[in-house]
């Protein structure tokens, strides 16, 4: 599941006022969250004796008026409130993309090796066609070989219609990215037979 870019943007935003304030609640500061000035609105106020720190939090893009609001609140604060402003910029993680060259080849042949034997046995005519939507679960890269658990799309004729199924493999690979051990290859088959 792929969660939408704006829901993980305000999650994070909320997050991080959470923990800032957390963190300054933890220093002695009394917290204020959300907090109207004039017609404008700071995200966090903590105050700790005279000191004054309005918070403004930014995730994701922002258009010309977020940024006036944030400009106008920045100056009334430092020229009406005698206080800090700070701008706390909030970036989500990234999801990191891992690519290994020829894994495609490699589970498109353990499909021939594996799952069309076993489609083979209970149908006449099976045809492995491609492999899709390889994810790879995880992956680790030791001294000797690459460890990849994952799960990949194989499309298949089979007689007159097309299926495609789910696959999920447990390998190592050696450095120059050739099959070194297959610990598990499992194609799920559970709703077609």
């Amino acid at each position: 599941m792929r969660i939408n870019k704006n829901i993980l943007n305000q999650a994070w935003l909320q997050a991080a006022i959470e923990q800032t304030a957390i963190d300054y609640q933890c220093q002695g500061y009394s917290i204020k969250k959300q907090v109207r000035i004039a017609d404008m609105q700071a995200d966090l106020i903590v105050q700790k004796d005279h000191e004054v720190i309005f918070f403004e939090f930014k995730s994701g893009k922002w258009d010309t008026a977020k940024v006036n609001q944030a400009l106008k609140l920045r100056n009334y604060v430092i020229h009406n409130q005698a206080g800090k402003f700070k701008l706390v910029l909030v970036n989500t993680p990234k999801e990191k993309q891992v690519k290994i060259d020829g894994l495609k080849d490699i589970l498109y042949n353990l499909c021939l090796e594996k799952a069309i034997p076993e489609l083979s046995n209970k149908l006449t005519q099976v045809t492995l066609e491609t492999v899709s939507d390889i994810e790879i679960h995880y992956s680790q890269i030791r001294q000797k070989e690459i460890e990849v658990k994952g799960s990949v799309i194989a499309h298949f004729q089979i007689e007159v219609e097309k299926e495609s199924f789910l696959a999920t493999f447990y390998l190592t690979l050696s450095h120059n990215l050739e099959l070194k051990t297959l610990y598990e290859f499992n194609l799920d088959l559970s709703n077609f037979f």
